[in-house]
């Protein structure tokens, strides 16, 4: 229940939806309690159409002896039967019988107005709670480091926004609205009940109290079992993701055989732990039922014994049993509810440990505008679950100059890259912004200062203005053009059916790899930033597309700072400093002039990828 009450914050908002709600279905209880109790003057009434003179006395119909009125609920009853018998009196019985069938009919027809009112409110209610916690449970995601989601399925992920909220939302909605309505119906039908004969209640009440314990003892499987279906749902939905994602390399590798047996495994656990919760859960209301009708069966014999005693009217009885029949149905749902709130307790389990996650990056207080002079990285060290990644790197990046980080794969660039962005800090040292540590500045306004390119273009399944623009508000077209030219994008794009507004698909899937990489680009002009990084912007392109966004990426970094990092070396051939980098460690800087002309992992690469000897070019050019 701790992790429910989290969750009632959520309904503030409906506050006055609930309060109506709550009144509508006290309204409707009373009203459902009416219904059933009119059995009662109506078997007075068909008793008085019968003959009338010379039929004999019979004793189930003789008034009962020593009847006094000696509770207050006796006393309500009394009162409700009064006041309905004033209302259905007529001149004759036919009379009073037409009175009593408009009155039944009026009963049911604003007992079933109210019930739709109610569901509607309800509904309102329901669907605006699930809303409200996926909106602050997307939010919570978005505010949560990019550590956090390194350890995480993504189809896992999406299953607790879409599917544990909506489970959580089916057990916490009734809390207010079964829990209020069937109850006060169990309540006023007992009221009822009691006041017709205490003894008989009791009797009903034994009876029945066994199912309640044998229902406690089923609750602790049934949330076992529901932990057990999030889990296994959670794969399911991370198995599709997955495929689909990848849906490219799938058919590439004739893999479909193999993926589908895949998903036929998790949707197989599923199916298991689904088909265990439902054979629990489903015994709830036989085993209700049944002792129910025990109790009912037991009533008759005891009551029918009391009618024969003269102790109960037989117009009473039948009430009687009328009424207890008609309280198996909120009691069977009530007991139903049971399973669905053990389940939604293990759904709310599972959503409240992305609430109670924490940023591992805590934003800072310090707003920043504008970088003038340096990033500077001390003794930075960094490591992934205990992997070392980074050891004790000192790097100087003055404002105005290109730094490339170049090194084998794994070697630490794309980390180095990721730190300075601040999507984590370094585990020892400290990086210097204009002589400030950036663990002092808001997070929000310091990345600001970014414009980042990456070798896969994140796009969205959007126009391409949206993707140009994205993240900024009130841009002129005059702008997103500007920033198209330069990225020299601005050609494609005015040949596309909608131009600037034309839909490119599920991550730019609609453009080629050099277009995407171009959108990509003009979406880091608009923002103007002061400091640009390339993280293999051009690696997986080919050399038309690769030429074409490299001048790009010339034309953008005039009088900027940046970080390029690159496998190929041709691409950063212009760079100010280059920073190589092996196992983590920084092993050599220097222009590429000068470390070309050395003897370390530079060279090597260099030869590695052009078949460069270290002759001089002079002499190469004078050989030809």
């Amino acid at each position: 229940m701790k992790s429910y009450r989290r969750f009632l914050r959520f309904l503030k908002p409906y506050r006055g939806a609930l309060a109506a709600n709550i009144i509508g279905s006290t309204l409707f209880a009373l009203l459902s309690s009416l219904s059933f109790y009119l059995v009662n003057p109506l078997l007075d009434v068909i008793a008085k159409l019968g003959p009338q003179s010379g039929s004999p006395a019979n004793p189930l119909t003789s008034p009962a002896q020593n009847v006094h009125v000696t509770s207050w609920i006796e006393g309500i009853k009394e009162s409700a039967t009064a006041w309905i018998d004033t209302l259905i009196h007529g001149a004759t019985p036919a009379d009073t019988l037409m009175r009593l069938s408009l009155f039944i009919i009026s009963a049911f027809v604003l007992k079933n107005i109210v019930k739709y009112i109610s569901d509607i409110l309800m509904a309102f209610i329901s669907n605006g709670v699930i809303k409200d916690i996926r909106n602050a449970l997307f939010e919570k995601l978005c505010s949560l480091s990019l550590g956090y989601f390194n350890g995480q399925k993504a189809g896992v992920l999406i299953s607790r926004v879409t599917n544990d909220v909506t489970v959580l939302n089916d057990a916490l909605a009734p809390l207010f609205s079964t829990l209020v309505h069937e109850p006060l119906q169990i309540i006023i039908f007992l009221g009822v009940l009691v006041a017709i004969s205490p003894q008989l209640t009791l009797i009903a009440a034994a009876t029945s109290i066994i199912s309640l314990f044998v229902i406690r003892v089923l609750g602790k499987f049934i949330r076992r079992y529901s932990a057990r279906i999030q889990d296994r749902l959670g794969d399911v939905t991370a198995a599709l993701q997955e495929a689909l994602a990848n849906m490219r390399i799938i058919k590439a590798y004739s893999a479909e055989r193999i993926e589908t047996a895949k998903f036929s495994r998790h949707t197989s656990n599923h199916f298991r732990a689904g088909m265990k919760f439902w054979s629990i859960s489903h015994l709830i209301n036989p085993i209700n039922e049944i002792f129910a009708i025990t109790a009912l069966v037991i009533v008759l014999f005891n009551g029918g014994h009391m009618v024969y005693a003269g102790h109960v009217q037989p117009t009473d009885l039948v009430t009687f049993i009328v009424m207890l029949f008609a309280l198996m149905s909120p009691v069977a749902t009530v007991a139903g509810l049971y399973a669905q709130v053990q389940r939604g307790m293990a759904a709310a389990t599972e959503v409240s440990k992305i609430f109670d996650e924490t940023p591992s990056v805590a934003s800072g207080e310090k707003s920043v505008s504008s970088f003038s002079s340096a990033i500077e990285l001390r003794n930075v060290s960094f490591s992934y679950a205990n992997e070392p990644t980074l050891h004790s790197i000192d790097l100087h990046i003055p404002h105005g100059e290109t730094i490339a980080l170049v090194g084998p794969s794994g070697s630490g660039k794309s980390t180095l890259a990721d730190l300075i962005l601040r999507f984590y800090d370094p585990n020892k040292g400290e990086i210097l912004f204009d002589g400030t540590n950036i663990r002092e500045f808001d997070v929000s306004s310091y990345r600001k200062l970014f414009g980042v390119v990456t070798q896969e273009s994140m796009l969205f399944n959007d126009t391409v203005r949206n993707n140009i623009t994205y993240g900024l508000t009130n841009v002129s077209d005059d702008r997103v053009q500007e920033a198209a030219r330069i990225a020299n994008a601005e050609e494609f794009i005015l040949r596309m059916p909608e131009k600037f507004n034309t839909l490119i698909g599920d991550r730019g899937t609609r453009l080629s790899g050099g277009e995407r990489q171009r959108v990509a680009i003009a979406r880091a002009v608009l923002r103007n930033p002061e400091i640009l990084i390339f993280d293999e912007a051009t690696s997986a392109l080919d050399s038309e597309s690769e030429y074409i966004v490299q001048q790009a990426i010339e034309r953008l970094l005039a009088n900027r700072t940046a970080i390029i990092i690159a496998h190929r070396l041709s691409t950063i051939q212009m760079a100010d400093t280059i920073v190589v980098l092996e196992q983590g460690h920084i092993v050599q800087t220097g222009k590429h002039s000068e470390l070309v002309q050395g003897t370390g992992l530079y060279r090597r690469l260099y030869e590695i990828q052009t078949g460069y000897n270290g002759t001089p070019q002079s002499e190469v050019i004078a050989r030809q």
